[in-house]
């Protein structure tokens, strides 16, 4: 007996989009233990930079503890991470019961989640020290 995530390839998992300022990760299956290791490598990718990450987990119907460690962890090391999750969606209980939901941004829609992103300048370079 085979599994989705036995079945799945990394391609079709975690797509990632650019814009200016910010990346998205579209997340396309859920996040487990088997799928954590490349959700931590794609999520993390963006490391170093002032780039904002958006994750939309719109079409994501599980998130075991894994994928909330890796996106609190992102979260406390970026403070740029933002997350696509519609009203409603099955997901919320996670972010509520985790205390998440007081540290994370959720956006109904990604084009809320890029507005913002883009309004808060996210993706400028940021001043090097002794440059002003």
């Amino acid at each position: 007996m085979s599994s989705d995530a036995e079945n799945r390839s990394d391609d079709d998992v975690f797509v990632v989009g650019h814009g200016p300022g910010f990346r998205i990760i579209d997340v396309r299956s859920d996040i487990d233990i088997a799928s954590a290791p490349q959700f931590r490598s794609v999520i993390g990718a963006g490391d170093g930079t002032n780039e904002h990450v958006i994750v939309d987990l719109s079409q994501c119907r599980y998130l075991d503890s894994s994928g909330v460690t890796i996106l609190a962890s992102q979260q406390r090391r970026r403070r740029n991470v933002s997350v696509v999750l519609p009203e409603g969606h099955g997901l919320h209980h996670i972010f509520r019961i985790t205390g998440l939901d007081r540290y994370l941004p959720f956006f109904e829609t990604r084009a809320d989640a890029i507005l913002i992103a883009s309004a808060h300048g996210f993706g400028e370079p940021k001043p090097q020290p002794g440059s002003e």
